[in-house]
C-alpha cells in the first residue's frame, strides 16, 4: 500500500536486512536518501532525510544514532547488540532533542509473541513444577548471540517468575544450572532468517510458544511502519512498547 507521507529514508547497514528495507519502503511510496555503510560512506547527504533505519552492526549502530541526532534526523534502529550503551544514548537524545525507536525484532508477528510470553510467565508462576527454557536460531552471518529478541523474552520470564533471576548461556557448557538461572541456548547456521521458541518442561508434559520469521520482508515493514510513527515523536521508545498503544 503506497502512503500518504513519503518520507526520504536513509539507510545505514546495506547488507540482506538494508536492501529488504530499500525494497519495501520503495514500494510503499517513500524515497531512500542515502546509503550508510562500508561501501556507501554518505552522511552528508544524510542531512535531508526525514528519518534513519539503522540495521548496521552492534559496533556500528551507537556511533550512527550520534551521528543523526546531531543533524537532527530521528532514527528506527534494529540492530541489536548494542543496548549496554542505551545510557548514553539516552542522555545524547536529550541533549539534541532527538527521537529513537529500538528494538530487538520489528516483526509484528514477534511482538505478539513477546505479550504472549508475559503472560504465560505470569500464568506459570503459580506453577513451581515448570522450568522455562528459550531456544532461538539465526543465520551464520548474525553477530551476538543471544540476539536481543532471545534476550528480550527471558528478561521478561524473570520479571514475571519468582524462581529465576538470572539469565545464563556460555558457562552452562562446563556445568549444570542453577535452579534460579534461566538458561538460553542459540544456533548460528545457514540461511534461518529467525526462529524463537520458550518452553516449560515440567515432569508430566511441557507447554512451548514460538515464532518463525519466514522472510526479512516482515521485518522491513515493521521498521518503515515505525520510521512513519517517529516523525510525531520525541525520546526514546521501545518498538514493543510503540505497538501496544495501537
Amino acid at each position: 500500500m503506497l502512503t500518504s507521507n513519503p518520507l526520504i529514508i536513509a539507510i545505514s547497514g546495506y547488507g540482506k536486512m538494508g536492501k529488504t528495507i530499500e525494497k519495501q519502503a520503495l514500494t510503499s511510496g517513500h524515497t531512500i536518501g542515502c546509503i550508510i555503510d562500508n561501501n556507501h560512506e554518505n552522511w552528508s547527504m544524510a542531512a535531508s532525510a526525514s528519518v534513519l533505519i539503522d540495521f548496521s552492526t552492534p559496533e556500528a549502530a551507537p556511533q550512527n544514532i550520534e551521528r543523526a541526532f546531531q543533524l537532527g534526523i530521528p532514527v528506527v534502529c534494529g540492530t541489536t547488540g548494542w543496548w549496554q550503551h542505551l545510557s548514553e544514548i539516552q542522555s545524547l537524545c536529550a541533549k539534541h532533542n532527538g527521537a529513537l525507536i529500538y528494538g530487538g525484532n520489528f516483526s509484528i508477528g514477534m511482538n505478539i509473541l513477546f505479550k504472549l510470553n508475559a503472560d504465560l510467565a505470569n500464568w506459570m508462576n503459580t506453577f513451581e513444577i515448570y522450568d522455562p527454557w528459550i531456544i532461538e536460531k539465526h543465520h551464520a552471518a548474525k553477530k551476538d548471540g543471544p540476539g536481543g529478541s532471545a534476550l528480550q523474552l527471558g528478561q521478561t520470564i524473570i520479571q514475571h517468575l519468582d524462581r529465576k533471576n538470572m539469565i545464563q548461556q556460555d558457562s552452562l557448557s562446563l556445568r549444570a544450572p542453577l535452579s534460579e538461572e534461566l538458561s538460553i541456548s542459540f544456533v548460528r547456521t545457514g540461511h534461518i532468517i529467525g526462529e524463537h521458541e520458550v518452553g516449560y518442561s515440567g515432569p508430566h508434559d511441557e507447554i512451548r510458544i514460538s515464532h518463525q520469521a519466514h522472510s526479512r520482508e516482515g521485518f522491513a515493514n515493521g521498521a518503515i511502519w515505525a520510521a512513519e510513527k517517529i516523525q510525531s515523536l520525541k525520546g526514546i521508545i521501545d518498538f514493543q512498547a510503540l505497538f501496544q498503544k495501537t
